[in-house]
């Protein structure tokens, strides 16, 4: 191996290094998107079915 070779060796091992951290960045974000997501819809129907209910179903809230 030569000094050349090592130096072009160099960059192209950084920037695939670069592109596989922002890669993994990319991926937790996604990630935490798709759970909130998931959060959000729970709690929109949990909400809908509250809604669908009316007051004072939820019998351990119930002061009667």
């Amino acid at each position: 191996m030569t000094v050349g070779s090592t130096d072009a060796d160099a960059p192209r091992n950084h920037v695939i290094d670069v592109i596989a951290f922002y890669q993994g960045i990319w991926a937790r974000q996604q990630d935490c998107r798709s759970r909130r997501a998931k959060r959000t819809r729970q709690t929109k129907a949990r909400w809908k079915c509250k809604a669908r209910r009316g007051p004072f179903t939820d019998h351990s809230m119930h002061i009667n």
